[in-house]
C-alpha cells in the first residue's frame, strides 16, 4: 500500500515539474518578445522608406526631424516649354503633418515584426498621403502668377520629327514644339505628387500637360532615327548582263543615291523613297544596260489612234532591264534594310498588244482605251512636268496592279486618289481631283505637269479602272523631253552662320545653265535677300533662302535651299 502511494506521489511531482518548465519557457518567450518591443518598436526596420525618403533605423521623432529639415530646404524646379519656375517649400509652408502618421507607420511596422519570428526585420516602401502638409491656397496663388500657363495658348503643338542634315550627312531629330494652354488644376496635382515625395524636378512637356506631344528623346523617336540612318547607309549592288549583246556591268545603290532619294514622310517618324528620283535612276539603268534594236525589241512601229505611225521603244525579251521590277526591288530592299549583291531583273517578254491596251499620246496629252479592238473611252490627260525633269517615260509597259482609295506619297506631295494603276515602278495612271478641267490637254504639262504619272479626270480614271486588268498593255509615245545632259545645277555654299549686327553679304552661287537666278527668304525677320542675291541680317533665328534657276530651252529648272542661322 505504501509503495502505491509513493508511486502516485512521484507521478504528481513529474507532472508539476513539466508544467513549471513549460510555464517558465513561455515566460522567457514573452520576456524576449517584450524586450524586442521595448528596444525596437520605436524604430523603422532597415531598408524602409516613407514616400521615397530613407528612414532606416530612425525613430518616429528622428524621422520627423529629418524630413522637416528636408521640407524646409525643399526646392522644386518646374520646367515649361518656354520658361522655368522655382517653388520653395517654405513658400507654401511645407512641413511634416500634425497627425502622427510617422508614429502610426512605425507602430504598424513593429506590430508586423512582433507577429513574425523573434528578431525578424524587413524593410518596406511605405507611402502616406498625410506625411507632409502644405498651404494649398498659397500654392494655387503662386502657380497662377506663372505666365507660361498660357503663353503658348495660340500655338499648336508640333511633335518631334526626323529631318535630314546635309552638313552632318545623316538624319537627326528636330525637337518637339509644344503649344496650347496648361490646365492649372492638372499642374497643381502634378506638383502635389512631387511635393509629397520631395521630388525636385517637374517637366511639364514630358508630363504631357500641353497635350500629347512626341518628344525627341522618346523611345519611338530614337527607334525611328536608328531605322532611318540604317536605311541611309545600305549598299545594294546589282549585276547587269545581256550576253548576246555583250552588255555587262555592276551598279551600287548606296549613300550617294539614298541621301537624295530618302525623304521624311508626313508622320515625321519614317522615311520613304522618292518615286520620281528612283524612277529616273531605273530609267537610266535601262538606257545603259538594255540591248537596242534587236529582232525581238527596240523601236517598234505603232499605228496611233490619230492614224499616224509612231515609233515606240518596245523592250526586247530577255534583253531589256525590267524597270518596274528594278524599281520595286530597290524599294523592298530599303524597306527591309537589306544590303548585298543582286542580279538586275530583265523583262520577261513583250508580245502583240492583242487589241486591248491603253494608248497615251504625250504630244496631244490624250488617252484612248481599247478592249478587244473596240474603243471603250478616251479623254485628255496631264503627264509629267517637263520643266522639272519629271517627264513621263515613253515606251511599252503593262499594268502591274489595281488599287482604290489610297495615298500617293513623295518628298513634296501627299495626294489622295480613288484609282491607282501603276505600270512602270512609281509611274501609273490615276485620277487627280485637285486639278481643274483646264489642266488636262494642251501644254500644261510643260510647266505644271505631274511627278511623272498620267493624271486623269475622275470619270475617265473610273472608266479606265473598270476596263483594264493586270497585264493590260500601256503604250506611250511623243512628248517634249529634257535630256539628262541639260540638267541645271546650282553650286555654292549651302549654309551660313551669322550674328546680329553683321553686314550684308553676297550668296556665292553659280549655275551651269543659262537662266537668271531668283531668290526668296522664308523668314524676313531673320534675313532679307534682294534680286541679286545680297542678304541682309534683320534678327536672330533661322531662315531658308530658296534659290531658283528657271527652265530654259536648253536647261531644266533647278532649286537650292540655303540655310541662314543668326545668333
Amino acid at each position: 500500500m505504501r509503495e502505491e502511494k509513493s508511486s502516485g506521489l512521484s507521478m504528481v511531482v513529474v507532472v508539476l515539474t513539466v508544467v513549471i518548465v513549460a510555464i517558465s519557457a513561455l515566460l522567457v518567450l514573452v520576456i524576449l518578445r517584450l524586450a524586442v518591443t521595448l528596444n525596437d518598436s520605436a524604430a523603422f526596420a532597415p531598408g524602409t522608406t516613407v514616400n521615397g525618403l530613407e528612414v532606416s533605423g530612425l525613430t518616429a521623432s528622428e524621422a520627423e526631424e529629418q524630413i522637416n529639415k528636408l521640407a524646409e530646404n525643399y526646392v522644386l524646379q518646374v520646367r515649361f516649354a518656354d520658361g522655368e519656375y522655382t517653388l520653395q517649400g517654405k513658400d507654401i509652408a511645407l512641413k511634416v503633418g500634425a497627425n502622427n502618421s510617422l508614429r502610426r507607420l512605425v507602430k504598424d511596422q513593429d506590430a508586423e515584426r512582433i507577429g513574425s519570428a523573434v528578431g525578424s526585420q524587413r524593410g518596406q516602401e511605405l507611402w502616406d498621403e498625410e506625411l507632409l502638409s502644405y498651404d494649398a491656397l498659397q500654392l494655387h496663388q503662386t502657380v497662377s502668377d506663372w505666365p507660361s500657363l498660357s503663353s503658348l495658348k495660340d500655338m499648336k503643338s508640333k511633335d518631334a520629327r526626323l529631318e535630314y542634315s546635309e552638313e552632318m550627312g545623316k538624319f537627326k531629330i528636330k525637337k518637339e514644339s509644344p503649344g496650347g494652354a496648361v490646365d492649372q488644376d492638372v499642374l497643381e496635382q502634378k506638383i502635389n505628387d512631387c511635393v509629397l515625395g520631395l521630388t525636385k524636378k517637374l517637366d511639364v512637356v514630358e508630363e504631357g500637360l500641353y497635350g500629347s506631344v512626341r518628344t525627341a528623346d522618346s523611345p519611338e523617336m530614337q527607334a525611328a532615327l536608328s531605322d532611318a540612318n540604317e536605311k541611309l547607309h545600305l549598299k545594294i549592288t546589282y549585276r547587269y548582263e545581256v550576253k548576246d549583246a555583250n552588255i555587262s556591268g555592276k551598279e551600287t545603290v548606296g549613300f550617294d543615291q539614298l541621301s537624295k532619294w530618302l525623304y521624311v514622310t508626313s508622320d515625321g517618324m519614317s522615311v520613304g523613297v522618292d518615286s520620281h528620283r528612283l524612277q529616273n535612276y531605273v530609267s537610266e539603268m535601262s538606257r545603259l544596260y538594255s540591248a537596242k534594236g534587236s529582232s525581238s525589241g527596240g523601236n517598234a512601229v505603232f499605228l496611233s489612234s490619230t492614224g499616224i505611225q509612231v515609233e515606240v521603244d518596245a523592250p526586247a525579251q530577255g534583253e531589256s532591264v525590267d524597270t518596274d521590277e528594278l524599281f520595286n526591288d530597290i524599294v523592298s530592299c530599303v524597306d527591309s534594310k537589306t544590303s548585298g549583291k543582286r542580279d538586275a531583273p530583265y523583262i520577261k517578254g513583250t508580245t502583240d498588244l492583242g487589241g486591248s491596251y491603253v494608248e497615251v499620246d504625250l504630244d496631244g496629252q490624250h488617252l484612248w482605251l481599247y478592249k478587244d479592238h473596240e474603243l471603250v473611252t478616251e479623254g485628255d490627260i496631264c503627264s509629267g512636268d517637263v520643266a522639272t525633269g519629271c517627264e513621263t517615260p515613253t515606251g511599252l509597259y503593262t499594268i502591274k496592279d489595281k488599287q482604290t482609295d489610297r495615298w500617293l506619297n513623295g518628298e513634296d506631295y501627299h495626294d489622295w486618289v480613288s484609282y491607282w494603276m501603276p505600270f512602270n515602278g512609281g509611274v501609273g495612271l490615276h485620277d487627280s481631283t485637285w486639278r481643274s478641267d483646264e489642266d488636262y490637254g494642251g501644254e500644261v504639262y510643260l510647266e505644271n505637269g505631274s511627278h511623272g504619272c498620267i493624271n486623269m479626270p475622275l470619270d475617265l480614271a473610273d472608266a479606265v479602272y473598270e476596263n483594264v486588268q493586270e497585264g493590260t498593255y500601256v503604250v506611250l509615245y511623243g512628248g517634249v523631253t529634257s535630256s539628262a545632259e541639260n540638267a541645271q545645277i546650282i553650286t555654292g555654299e549651302s549654309s551660313y552662320h551669322k550674328s546680329v549686327g553683321d553686314g550684308a553679304f553676297e550668296l556665292e552661287l553659280k549655275t551651269n545653265g543659262d537662266s537668271k537666278l531668283s531668290y526668296a527668304s522664308s523668314n524676313v525677320q531673320v534675313a532679307k535677300v534682294d534680286s541679286t542675291g545680297k542678304v541682309t541680317i534683320t534678327g536672330p533665328g533661322k531662315a531658308i533662302i530658296r534659290v531658283t534657276a528657271p527652265a530654259t530651252e536648253k536647261y531644266r529648272r533647278a532649286t537650292k535651299d540655303i540655310t541662314i542661322t543668326v545668333k
